[in-house]
């Protein structure tokens, strides 16, 4: 019995197979030890989320975070910076919602991720600058689309030295600011601005890809 393939449709490719493979095999080696210790202490989801909890009241204020900042804004009152860091959050989440609804019809991968990724990194509560290095990707999307799209090196050579020189700035004053016990901007909460500064690029780039340039992109 012959099986009709419809014009346009095609089966995953080995490197696609292959990726999804590579994703299974890590989410089974992330959750296998999980489940091995649910099985000897059932316990263990509430000890875990006790441990964290008493992680972030140690450290918040002290990452590059936008509860940081709330914090700081709020004096310290903790209940205020979860209010102002929930209002900010969904504000951001609402935005990626209405970019992606404007623009799902003409998404590929890269500028999906692209689009995600700066959310992922900003939004949560917890988190060091080091986790920043999954900015990589939208940071290479924006400077392809940039030499792609304007024929030159231009616009994607001032993106990449604004974004080295606000590194470099943040890493400065990192040197600069001491850690302290005051409420005051902590040496590792500079890195939150190359995370603003990418999704920002990153966003305002696939609200202006046209329709027709995605399509080519995705048809390839």
């Amino acid at each position: 019995m012959r099986t009709r393939v419809r014009r346009g449709q095609r089966g995953l490719s080995l490197i696609e197979v292959t990726i999804m493979l590579l994703v299974l095999m890590l989410l089974t080696s992330v959750l296998a030890p999980s489940i091995f210790d649910f099985v000897q202490d059932a316990q263990w989801v509430s000890k875990f989320m006790g441990a964290g909890g008493n992680l972030l009241s140690m450290r918040v204020g002290n990452q590059p975070t936008i509860l940081s900042y709330t914090r700081l804004a709020c004096g310290g009152e903790m209940g205020c910076a979860m209010t102002a860091y929930a209002g900010i959050a969904l504000l951001l989440v609402a935005l990626f919602a209405v970019i992606l609804w404007k623009t799902q019809s003409r998404l590929n991968p890269l500028p999906a991720f692209s689009l995600a990724l700066p959310l992922g990194v900003l939004l949560p509560p917890y988190i060091w600058s080091y986790d920043y290095t999954l900015l990589v990707i939208p940071i290479s999307y924006v400077a392809f689309e940039l030499v792609r799209r304007r024929q030159n090196y231009l616009f994607a050579t001032l993106f990449l030295l604004l974004l080295d020189g606000l590194a470099l700035v943040g890493l400065v004053l990192f040197w600069m600011n001491p850690e302290s016990t005051a409420l005051t901007i902590q040496r590792d909460m500079w890195s939150i601005w190359t995370g603003f500064y990418v999704l920002a690029f990153s966003w305002w780039l696939v609200l202006r890809t046209p329709p027709a340039t995605i399509s080519e992109q995705a048809n390839r």
